[in-house]
């Protein structure tokens, strides 16, 4: 039985790599719109006869695929200042300004701001609190002497934001003889 399990599993997995290389090697748009010379060797008649295939193609040839390319790259993340984000919450620019976090920007940890800055909402800013979060910057690694760096075991399973607060890292709220 559990041989026949792993089979299939194989099976699946080896039919889902095929796919996948298909598209992305032979099919897919950039490889279509930047006309790689090996392709006409490789990809059967029958592939190029498919009717996703020959969208992808008429796509390319009339530029569309290419265009879409251009916009998407062309796009850059609009980011603020931290005194824009004083604007509203000058009681936490204040801490961090005054904290270890200084030299960091709010959307060092909260994400492109430019949408909250204009729906000015709690659900368009990103407001991580995993302890992945802090620990991409804290953990104790060789080479990160200029930062305050915790090991793995400190309080493992414990969210940072129980005892720390982001804005202000040195305050504890929380102590074990509490």
């Amino acid at each position: 039985m559990r041989k026949k399990a792993l089979l299939i599993g194989i099976g699946i997995t080896a039919i889902v790599y095929a796919l996948a290389f298909s598209y992305i090697f032979l099919i897919s748009p950039i490889i279509l719109e930047q006309g790689v010379p090996w392709i006409g060797s490789i990809v059967p008649v029958q592939i190029k006869e498919l009717p996703i295939v020959r969208d992808i193609v008429a796509g390319v040839e009339k530029g569309y695929i290419s265009n879409w390319f251009e916009k998407e790259l062309s796009k850059k993340a609009k980011y603020k200042e931290n005194e824009v984000c004083g604007e509203c919450h000058k009681e936490y620019l204040d801490l961090i300004i005054s904290s270890n976090h200084s030299s960091l920007a709010c959307e060092s940890c909260h994400g492109v701001g430019e949408e909250h800055s204009k729906l000015r909402t709690a659900w368009s800013i990103v407001v991580d609190r995993s302890r992945d979060a802090c620990m991409s910057c804290h953990l104790n690694v060789s080479g990160r002497e200029a930062i305050v760096t915790v090991d793995e075991n400190h309080y493992p399973g414990v969210k940072c934001v129980v005892c720390h607060d982001a804005h202000d890292p040195l305050s504890i709220s929380w102590s074990e003889g509490s």
